[in-house]
């Protein structure tokens, strides 16, 4: 082999391993370092043997990559590993960082309490539960009539027709109350005027927006439920 042609490999290959050193996962550049010093050790037993590219020459250098593979393996995965764990902070910090749910900006505020709405064209209470509990919170209860009105006051200056609001408070069947979102009994509940509700078959709650009228509605099951949007609501943080 060319003396010149097995320093400029050398030196590539000292260059890539730097490379790897601070952009791979530590199983790829285990690997990797171990490919790096089989070859450089290869090339260089061959050049030594000065023996040409043929079949024997061949059996030899993959004889002698075995054999420098179980030598370098132990050595190189404590290299690495040691290399890694000097600094292993920022990834670290990175991953819990991105995991922390981020407080929303609130479209309102109520006793003390942060309220953002998510419109869709179609939600269904899944996707609606979900919403609200990547941003840190829940699905919103509604305190009072001061309360809903602010609600419905701004669902009517963003939609025209009729609106269906997901919200967090339910319908126990059993002993007729309506619960908040954490099982507390509602002190004020609105169901929609002129009608059979509270219906004693579903215990999901939505509230229902139209031009003339509003209130609650629970005439349908979880699964089967959908809405235009949701309101959730998160603890107002005091900065």
């Amino acid at each position: 082999m060319d003396m010149n042609l097995h320093i400029k490999t050398t030196r590539v290959m000292f260059v890539i391993e730097l490379m790897w050193l601070f952009k791979t996962t530590p199983s790829q550049l285990v690997i990797h370092l171990a490919l790096v010093s089989v070859l450089s050790f290869a090339l260089s037993t061959a050049e030594e043997n000065t023996c040409s590219l043929d079949t024997e020459c061949v059996e030899l250098m993959k004889t002698i990559v075995d054999a420098r593979v179980k030598e370098m393996e132990s050595e190189i995965e404590n290299r690495v590993w040691n290399r890694i764990m000097d600094a292993p902070t920022v990834a670290t910090d990175t991953v819990l960082n991105e995991a922390k749910p981020v407080v929303p900006e609130c479209d309102f505020e109520y006793e003390g309490k942060c309220f953002k709405f998510h419109f869709a064209d179609v939600m269904s209470f899944a996707e609606a539960r979900s919403q609200c509990e990547r941003s840190g919170g829940h699905m919103a209860n509604i305190y009072d009539r001061a309360h809903v009105d602010m609600i419905v006051d701004a669902i009517r200056k963003r939609e025209h027709a009729n609106f269906f609001l997901f919200i967090g408070m339910t319908y126990d069947l059993n002993s007729d109350e309506v619960k908040w979102h954490n099982g507390t009994t509602s002190s004020y509940t609105r169901w929609y005027p002129q009608s059979n509700f509270p219906q004693k078959t579903h215990g999901l709650i939505r509230l229902i927006v139209l031009p003339f009228a509003t209130g609650m509605l629970n005439n349908i099951g979880i699964d089967d439920a959908n809405a235009n949007g949701v309101l959730c609501e998160t603890p107002q943080v005091v900065e």
